[in-house]
Formats: structure tokens, C-alpha cells, sequence
């Protein structure tokens, strides 16, 4: 039947060849199945490979807080599924216009490290950054079209890919890799790139970000080492107080008030200071909290032992981890406190102190005419009658005052003063028999002077009565007897010990020690025992004078004087004189002031005060010499122009005198008349004069108040000069 439906041999090849061709079309598809199958499967590989590499990226960032080490591993992780020579990821900072290279594996370009920071311009960073699509350059020999292509076809790496590392749709950064093959990247690599980065880029700025915040609390940890340690090192006290309470204090709060610094943890910073003062600092720091600024306000702190501490007191509000605090510096005012009173001290002694030079001045005036006049009326009265014994007692009573006057200008500083290079311990010796007797035999006297002893300049004189007045107080502190110890050293005042004592001055010194064994000073009395007419004695007892004369003579000797004492315990002064490099002086021969001598040259006189230029008048013409008197040097010196001057030989006159000074006198006279010879004469030196730059070379001085016969015999020395 089938041969019956098959009308040829032709119909049945051509069913075969219909067959034939079906079973092709069939294999065919199979085939094509099963491409499209391996090829779904090696996508799905390369998906799963590139998801297994974004695991591992977000893997090592959670295992390490070094972002070079998250770079680093990415790398690795990705060269097994692209190849390349160098690659490199830059961070973006559009805002900046320029990137950062943070990481490369490869040749690199000479002078960019890891961290250069280069501009976007004409960079295929900036058309990535922009475009944010991928881009990929086959040969940049061939076609150059950025800045670096040149340079990385020099080097051979032709072939380029660059992607960009995006958060949202914010690009962070690129991702670029170059091969040293032509062509070595297309669409596989690219579609494997950009899917990595979508998963790549979160990890890689979660890890920058965390890194940069490990960072940051390190610096923040730094800082707050750096700030603790600075505030350590500060001298005022620090504390940081929150709610009331305190959280920090340094050790320089700690040392001021005899505390360690654990003590003041959680007190309040109330508890610090004074109860009387405690309610005025509480409204205080309530407006400091509250914002308000103002200046800094004193408080009497109490350290553990109970003692006072005068306390200058700033605060600042703060931030401190979000809270409010309060930063309060404390400065220790103890030593202000007592350099003002030091000061307010010494400007009260200096007030006195001009007070009395006027006042001595004056009165020496008046004394060198009275002594002056009861000489010249003792020469003249029979030596046996009332007279001359009323005489001798005005002279005595004129001495006594005399004495007094110097006292006062010894402490005001305006004596006249001779200065010689001396040795403190010859003074000690030369004193010790007049100290015996003068202490009495039921104190005992140790003088322990130095085995070597440096030089100092002073007048002898002076420090003669500096040491004599502190051995009388001495012996008064001591009515029952005791240790009187007289002893010179050589030392080194250092700056800190003349910080502390302002009227001293840094280097060597000598000092002289006067130390005894009795009553001792109070605290009241040290205040005022270097102020004139100050005594504990008794009325009629002592005039006050005694330690306020040392007081003046050390300090017109350029030294400095200090006490040490304890009621009960005994006193020690110490007196402070500057070393001096000069040597001994020849000391000049003593003029017998009993000879009167004569003469018969012509003196201009020139002194204001009426009685005591009448008196110097009188007993130069009664030595024979010829007086021209002037009451001030205006009036002395038209006299001379009036005369011609030619027969004038000798100008004496007062230093302080009304509208023309004896020096600038003297020294216009000298212009004029350069063989005159000078003798001044002063009650004190005031003004701003010394000793040595009032007299002109070959003057002479002579102090007031002043004898007949020391005038005659000054007189004649400076003519004869």
C-alpha cells in the first residue's frame, strides 16, 4: 500500500532529504541550546565571581582599619578575573577641581607617589568624573587625547579602562586599569568593572570613611595629650567643673593648695575657696554659665592645711563632649599680694624719706649758723663765767641736733657721703672694743669674720653706725643677757632670691651678719621698723631713728638689708653690699683741724640762706680774706661779670639754691674763668646729683652743718688745690 501512495522512486529521495534535513535543524538547535546554556552558566560564574570579590572587599573591611590594606587585597582579588599591568584608584574632589591618587600597583610616573594631588584639567579622571560612564582607550599611541597619554605610551601601557566608583549618583572616585597589550580590554571587562564597582565603591568609602574617622580620634586623642600635658605644665591652677562638680584639676592647683589631684575629683569648686566668699563666687559662676563675660575677680582659697591663699580667679564657659563646663583658672596672688605691699612699703618710706631731706636741710642751715656763731662767741667770752658755760651747753645741744639731722638724711638717702674701698672684717675688729663696752658685760660678743673677703665701696663712717645701731638694738632685744654674733661671708644673690627682694640687686656680695639671742621682732613690728621715729622703747628711750638710718645708709650704698625673726627666738639682720673690683685707696693726710689758717685771696660767696652766709662771712674776713657775698647764683654771677672777676680766686657756695644751682654757677664761672677754684657746701644731696658728678675736678666739699675751723681749713685746701 505504501509503494501504492508513492507515485516514484523521486517522491521517496525527496521525503529522505526532507527528513535529512530536520534531524540538522534539530541538531542545530540543540547545539544552540546548549551554547546559550554554557554561556548563561559563564555568566552566572562570572556574576557569582565578581559577587564573591565583592564579599571579600566588604570582608576585609571589616577585618581591618588600614585602607591600604583593603586597596591592597582588592587588587590581588581582581587580577583573577581581568588582567592588567598597573592598576590605580583616585579618590574625587569636584568641588576642588583635582584628585588623589590613593592607591597603585605598577609603574608609576616619576615624581607622583601614592597621595599626589593633581588638577582635573584635560585628565581622563575629569571625563570619567563627569560623564560617570566607563571609558576605554585601545592604543593612546595612536590617538592621544589626555595629558599622560604620551607618557604611558612611552612606557608601554597602551591599553587603558577607567570606571567610575559611585555612591548614588555621586562619583567618589575612578577605578583604572592599563595593560601593556593593544586592545586588551572591550565589552567583557567592561561589564565586569562596573558591575564590581557598584558593589566595590560603597566598601571602598566606608572604609576610607572609617579610617578617617580612626584617624580623627587619634588626633583628637593627641590633642587632648597635647592639652593635657601644656595645661600641666602651666603655672596657675586649672579645673574643669560639669554640674557643680569637678572633673579635672592640674598639679599646679594641686601643689597651691597642698592637695593631690585625685583630692578634687567630684567636689564642687566652691569647697575650694573661703565660706565668707563662697556665696559671692556662686553668683558668679551662675552668670559665667549663663554666657556673660567680665573680668577677673579675687577669692581667699583655703589649702588643706587651713592656710589663706589670695587666689585670682577667671572662668570661661566650654564646650566639653556636648556639655556645658566651666574652665577656671586659678593664679596664686600670694606674691603680688607681697610685692605690693613691698611697694606701697617703700613709697610710703620714699615720701618720708623727701620729707625729711627738706626738713634736714633746712634745719642744718639754721644749725650751721647757731654752731657757727656759739664757736665765734666762745672765742670771745672769758673761758671762766656763765657765758661760755651757756655757750658750751648751746654747742652741745647744737651737736646733738646735728647728729639727728644726719640721722634723718641717712635714712632719706640724701647724706653726704665720703666712699672708700673697704674690708668689712677691718670695720669688725676695729669696732669689737668699743662693742664690748657698749653691750655690757652680760652679753656675750662672737665676731666670726670671714677667712677671705672681697672688697666693698662705702663710706666708713656709715657702715661704722649701720653696725653700731644694730648692735644697740641687739643689746635692748637682750635685758637679760645673751649671744651677740657679729659675722661677714661672700655670697651670691641669685635671681631668684632678687625676685623675691626688689631692692636687691644680682651677683656677688658681702654680707654682714648681726644676730642675737633675744626677744625677737612680731610681725606687726617688722611692717613699720625701718620707718623714722618708729620704736617699741620706751619714752625717752630712743628716738626711732636707729634702724631707719641702716636702713637709708644700706641703701645709699647700693646694698640691700633683710631681717630674719621670730618672736622669741632672736633677730638677724643681714646687710647686703655689692662687691666692688677696685683697689684700696690712699687715703689723704689728716689736716689738723686745730690750726685756723689765713689767708688774704678774694672768695665769692654765694648762699642763699641769710643767717648762715653772714656767719661763712664773718669768719673768712677774720682770716684776712676778702668776701663777696651773693644770696643766690644769678646774683654771683652778674657780681663777677660786674667786676671783671679778674681777682677772684675761690667760688664757695650751696649746692641747692632758688633759680641757679651752685653747679650750673660754677660751671658757667668756669667757661668764663677756667683757674677759679670751687668749694661747695650742702645740708644733703637732693636732686639728681651724686657725690662725684657735683664736683668739677679740683673741688672740694664741705658738709653742713659745719665749724669755724673746719671752714678755714676747707677753704684753704681748695685754694691751695
Amino acid at each position: 500500500s505504501l509503494r501504492a501512495n508513492i507515485q516514484s522512486k523521486d517522491e521517496f529521495g525527496i521525503l529522505g532529504d526532507a527528513f535529512n534535513e530536520m534531524t540538522v535543524q534539530r541538531q542545530r538547535a540543540h547545539d544552540e541550546l546548549e551554547m546559550r546554556v554554557q554561556e548563561r552558566t559563564a555568566a552566572l560564574s562570572q556574576v557569582n565571581e565578581v559577587m564573591d570579590l565583592a564579599d571579600e572587599v566588604g570582608r576585609i573591611v571589616t577585618t581591618t582599619l588600614n585602607i591600604d590594606q583593603v586597596y591592597e587585597k582588592f587588587a590581588q582579588e581582581l587580577k583573577k578575573l581581568v588582567d592588567f599591568d598597573q592598576i590605580n584608584i583616585k579618590l574625587v574632589d569636584l568641588e576642588a577641581n583635582n584628585y588623589t591618587l590613593k592607591y597603585l600597583f605598577g609603574p608609576a610616573r616619576a615624581g607622583h607617589p601614592v597621595g599626589t594631588v593633581e588638577p582635573l584639567e584635560n585628565s581622563q579622571t575629569l571625563q570619567v568624573a563627569v560623564t560617570q560612564r566607563t571609558f576605554i582607550q585601545d592604543d593612546i599611541g595612536v590617538n592621544p587625547t589626555f595629558r599622560t597619554d604620551d607618557y604611558f605610551a612611552g612606557i608601554g601601557l597602551p591599553s587603558n579602562i577607567t570606571v567610575p566608583l559611585l555612591i548614588g549618583d555621586h562619583v567618589i572616585g575612578t577605578l583604572s586599569l592599563r595593560s601593556r597589550r593593544v586592545r586588551a580590554y572591550g565589552p567583557k571587562e567592561q561589564a565586569i568593572l562596573e558591575r564590581l564597582a557598584l558593589h566595590v565603591a560603597p566598601a571602598l568609602e566606608n572604609a576610607r570613611l572609617y579610617q578617617e574617622q580612626v584617624q580623627a580620634q587619634q588626633e583628637l586623642r593627641a590633642s587632648e595629650e597635647r592639652l593635657r600635658s601644656m595645661m600641666e605644665k602651666m603655672p596657675d591652677g586649672l579645673l574643669v567643673s560639669i554640674e557643680g562638680k569637678i572633673i579635672y584639676a592640674n598639679q599646679a592647683l594641686a601643689t597651691m593648695l597642698g592637695c593631690e589631684c585625685a583630692d578634687f575629683q567630684g567636689q564642687s569648686p566652691l569647697t575650694l575657696l573661703h565660706p565668707e566668699e563662697q556665696e559671692r563666687a556662686t553668683h558668679w559662676m551662675e552668670r559665667m554659665l549663663g554666657g556673660a563675660t567680665g573680668s577677673p575677680e579675687e577669692y581667699r582659697a583655703c589649702s588643706k592645711d587651713g592656710a589663706i591663699v589670695p587666689v585670682e580667679v577667671s572662668c570661661r564657659l566650654i564646650d566639653y563632649g556636648g556639655k556645658p563646663a566651666l574652665l577656671s583658672v586659678l593664679r596664686d596672688l600670694t606674691e603680688r599680694k607681697l610685692l605690693e605691699g613691698r611697694l606701697s612699703q617703700a613709697q610710703k618710706l620714699e615720701t618720708v624719706g623727701r620729707l625729711a631731706g627738706g626738713v634736714a636741710h633746712d634745719f642744718n642751715n639754721v644749725l650751721t649758723a647757731i654752731m657757727g656763731y656759739t664757736q665765734l662767741s666762745l672765742l670771745l667770752a672769758p673761758a671762766e663765767c656763765e657765758i661760755s658755760d651757756h655757750l658750751q651747753e648751746i654747742k652741745k645741744a647744737a651737736d646733738r641736733a646735728a647728729n639727728l639731722t644726719g640721722q634723718l638724711l641717712a635714712f632719706s638717702r640724701q647724706q653726704v657721703i665720703e666712699p672708700k674701698v673697704l674690708d668689712l672684717n677691718d670695720v669688725v675688729i676695729n669696732l669689737g672694743k668699743m662693742l664690748r663696752r657698749l653691750i655690757g658685760e652680760d652679753i656675750e660678743l662672737i665676731t666670726l669674720p670671714a677667712t677671705e673677703l672681697d672688697l666693698v665701696k662705702a663710706d666708713p663712717g656709715q657702715i661704722e653706725q649701720v653696725l653700731l645701731n644694730l648692735a644697740v638694738n641687739a643689746r635692748d632685744a637682750m635685758p637679760d643677757g645673751g649671744k651677740l654674733t657679729i659675722k661677714t661671708a661672700c655670697v651670691t644673690l641669685d635671681a631668684e632670691y632678687v625676685r623675691h627682694h626688689e631692692d636687691a640687686s644680682p651677683g656677688r656680695h658681702v654680707m654682714l651678719v648681726v644676730s642675737d639671742t633675744g626677744t625677737g621682732i612680731s610681725e606687726e613690728v617688722q611692717k613699720h621698723m625701718f620707718e623714722p621715729f618708729f620704736t617699741t622703747k620706751m619714752v625717752g628711750k630712743g628716738t626711732g631713728l636707729g634702724l631707719a638710718t641702716c636702713f637709708g645708709i644700706v641703701q645709699q650704698s647700693g646694698g640691700h638689708i633683710e631681717v630674719e625673726t621670730e618672736p622669741g627666738q632672736g633677730t638677724s639682720f643681714k646687710v647686703y653690699l655689692p662687691v666692688t673690683e677696685e683697689t684700696y685707696e690712699v687715703q689723704p693726710k689728716i689736716v689738723d683741724s686745730s690750726i685756723s689758717p689765713q689767708g688774704n685771696e678774694t672768695v665769692l660767696l654765694a648762699e642763699d640762706e641769710s643767717l648762715v652766709r653772714s656767719m661763712v662771712a664773718t669768719v673768712l674776713r677774720d682770716r684776712g680774706y676778702v668776701v663777696l657775698e651773693a644770696s643766690n647764683g644769678e646774683e654771683a654771677l652778674r657780681m663777677v661779670q660786674s667786676q671783671g672777676g679778674e681777682n677772684i680766686e675761690l667760688l664757695v657756695t650751696d649746692v641747692v639754691m632758688p633759680q641757679m644751682n651752685g653747679r650750673e654757677l660754677a660751671e658757667k664761672l668756669h667757661d668764663s674763668h677756667p683757674n677759679l677754684k670751687f668749694l661747695f657746701t650742702s645740708g644733703y644731696i637732693g636732686g639728681p646729683w651724686s657725690e662725684l658728678d657735683i664736683l668739677p675736678n679740683s673741688a672740694g666739699f664741705l658738709a653742713k652743718p659745719y665749724m669755724p675751723e673746719t671752714l678755714a681749713v676747707k677753704v684753704r685746701e681748695a685754694l691751695d688745690s
